[in-house]
């Protein structure tokens, strides 16, 4: 740091004085994620695969324009989907991923 601030040598100083005056503690294994709004009596993680899902639907339909084919792939991008969020919810992420 002194030698990238050597121009300016109360920079030093003051960020020290600047972590004297920090009082932070960290909580290991604590997540503090935000709350993301969902419909009410709706469980975050049946709403993050609801969403998922439409979001697949709708990726698929630009994919395979044609209905057979996009019926024939449908089946393998949903079985990933699904093991997917089931990780992500078993982690506690959903809110974190729908944000």
């Amino acid at each position: 740091m002194q030698a990238l601030f050597k121009d300016i040598p109360s920079a030093i100083e003051n960020s020290l004085e600047i972590s004297k005056r920090c009082n932070f503690h960290f909580h290991l294994g604590d997540n503090y994620l935000p709350d993301f709004p969902i419909p009410k009596d709706t469980k975050i993680d049946n709403y993050l695969l609801q969403k998922s899902k439409a979001g697949l639907e709708e990726r698929l339909n630009t994919l395979f324009p044609e209905n057979s084919e996009r019926k024939d792939q449908a089946s393998r991008y949903l079985d990933r989907l699904s093991f997917e969020v089931n990780v992500i919810n078993q982690m506690g992420y959903a809110g974190y991923f729908l944000i």
